[in-house]
């Protein structure tokens, strides 16, 4: 039996433990990708961004990747940033649910024999096969060794021969079941006219009756690592996958197509919540406000004038400040009220 899986686009290639540990291959492919990696390294900045289709900063990363790639020789052990198991370099989804890290030896050896994983740029991948940093997807348009794109050039290598081990036999023998989890982007690469028979099976993964895409991904790691963990060699062994709630559904299900549902997907996890900010301190100085200056007594002998018109002020009526005669005279005349004569009529005058 054969397992297909898509690759990811996010990529993890820091060699941790679980890398130098797990087992280690060399891509059987590998001197193909060395041609489709000397054709992207004639194309421009421009030209890789437009094929790429991506932002200016992934395509300065992948043309730095590009130029680094090591195409002369084939890999044998994990180097940090360099090469690195596949299962563990891919990033996505479906590999964040395989989790093939965490896997034993049985299992991690299952995957090895049973899984591959079509690429771009490698072809057919197994799972610990020790790959570079790249990026390129099987559906964009680059042309190769006289081949108008990465589908009829891996066809042309054999990539059907290749994925399987026999050519004839039924599917309830198991060995010759082609069970497909991988994207239509990636699983079209596969001429399914040259295989026999009852060979091809796809995997529909629901939520809530529908396809919802970042549910589904996951789901297809969590197939595989089920797989593994279980050595499910036939079609009735498939139809026992039940990992985070899903089950067989038969009636949506046909010769060809194995359908696998949930209620609903699991509540997303909790975010911690962020503790709220500290009041500042208060600064008892800043806060305190400055008393008010006390207004100065004016000194013996200094005369504080008065505005005209006012009545003299205590300074000048003070003890030791008396006033000079003008002044009296001046402070008598403004506290004397003022009157308008009034005019004498007419008839009073002589």
């Amino acid at each position: 039996m054969r397992l297909i899986l898509s690759p990811a686009k996010t990529l993890d290639f820091a060699c941790g433990h679980a890398a130098a540990t797990a087992i280690a291959t060399t891509p059987q492919h590998w001197k193909n990708s060395a041609e489709i990696m000397a054709e992207l390294r004639t194309k421009s900045t421009a030209q890789l961004k437009k094929l790429l289709n991506v932002s200016d900063n992934i395509t300065k990363l992948n043309q730095a990747r590009n130029e680094s790639f090591d195409a002369k020789s084939a890999a044998t052990q994990p180097k940090e940033a360099l090469f690195k198991q596949a299962v563990l370099s891919y990033d996505g989804p479906a590999f964040k649910g395989m989790d093939a890290a965490t896997l034993d030896a049985t299992a991690a050896g299952y995957l090895q024999a049973n899984l591959r994983i079509i690429s771009g740029l490698y072809g057919l991948v197994r799972p610990f096969d020790l790959i570079q940093p790249y990026r390129l997807c099987m559906g964009d348009k680059l042309a190769v060794q006289g081949e108008k794109n990465l589908y009829t050039y891996w066809k042309s290598n054999q990539i059907n021969e290749a994925l399987l081990d026999a050519k004839s036999g039924s599917a309830s023998s198991g060995d010759n079941l082609l069970v497909n989890v991988a994207s239509n982007e990636y699983s079209s690469v596969i001429d399914r006219e040259m295989l026999p028979p009852h060979t091809w099976i796809d995997c529909v993964f629901l939520d809530s009756g529908r396809i919802l895409s970042v549910y589904a991904k996951k789901a297809r790691g969590l197939f595989c690592r089920w797989c593994a963990l279980n050595n499910a060699q036939t079609r009735e062994d498939l139809t026992k996958f039940d990992l985070e709630g899903y089950q067989y559904l038969p009636k949506q299900s046909s010769d060809t197509q194995l359908t696998f549902g949930r209620a609903k997907p699991p509540p997303a996890a909790a975010k911690p919540k962020a503790k709220p900010k500290a009041k500042p301190k208060a600064n008892p100085k800043a806060a305190a406000k400055p008393a008010p200056k006390p207004t100065p007594k004016p000194k013996p002998g200094v005369k504080v004038k008065a505005e005209p018109g006012t009545a003299p002020t205590v300074a000048e009526q003070a003890p030791g400040n008396a006033a000079s005669p003008a002044a009296k005279k001046r402070g008598a005349a403004a506290a004397k009220p003022t009157s308008t004569p009034q005019r004498q009529s007419k008839r009073h005058r002589t």
